[in-house]
């Protein structure tokens, strides 16, 4: 029997299949520590949640990048 993830067409199926998942079913058995990874720190930071980015002191949100600490500020309302 042929090896499907070699057969023409199988990243395309799989993609398509992958789609009809929202964002909370295709992660749903994974462990938090699994879910983050591949992301740089940076979008580990964007990934928390707004009441834990409220925890964070005002001086290590400045020392964040700008474009991430711009995306946090816009979340919490602090333009």
């Amino acid at each position: 029997m042929p090896d499907v993830k070699k057969m023409e067409g199988y990243g395309e199926m799989r993609a398509k299949f992958l789609n009809t998942f929202t964002p909370e079913e295709r992660v749903i058995d994974l462990p938090p520590e699994q879910r983050l990874v591949g992301l740089s720190p940076e979008q580990q930071i964007l990934a928390l949640s707004d009441e834990v980015l409220r925890g964070f002191s005002e001086e290590y949100l400045r020392s964040l990048p700008p474009v991430v600490r711009d995306a946090v500020y816009k979340r919490l309302g602090r333009a």
